[in-house]
């Protein structure tokens, strides 16, 4: 799976190992928001599938993935799930709606640059 630069730092930054990642990935449960994946392990499968010792670094550990598969960022919030519940769709009508501005503009701009 690819990993933005942004990504690759921060879990440095937050000692998020490649560990903790690609169990979150392989093994966790995903809230589909804003034209993203929000992966995590529920804290009742973290309890009963690992080892005290890897429990904590599993805790609210949060993997953002995009459309594409990059993964985008990971951070840790003791509210996630219930924080990402509560987030609205409109982030990726805006996203997409920019994105579809972009065109037009860069469209517009070739064919003067064309002319």
């Amino acid at each position: 799976m690819k990993t933005t630069t942004h990504a690759q730092n921060r879990c440095q930054q937050r000692a998020i190992s490649a560990w903790d990642v690609d169990q979150v990935l392989n093994f966790g449960n995903a809230i589909y928001k804003q034209g993203m994946r929000f992966m995590f392990i529920p804290k009742k499968d973290i309890r009963t599938f690992y080892q005290p010792d890897r429990q904590s670094s599993l805790e609210d550990l949060i993997i953002l993935v995009a459309g594409d598969g990059a993964i985008i960022t990971a951070y840790r919030n003791n509210d996630a799930v219930k924080n990402i519940k509560r987030k609205s769709k409109r982030l990726c009508k805006e996203a997409k709606s920019k994105t579809h501005n972009l065109r037009i503009v860069n469209q517009y701009s070739y064919s003067l640059t064309a002319a």
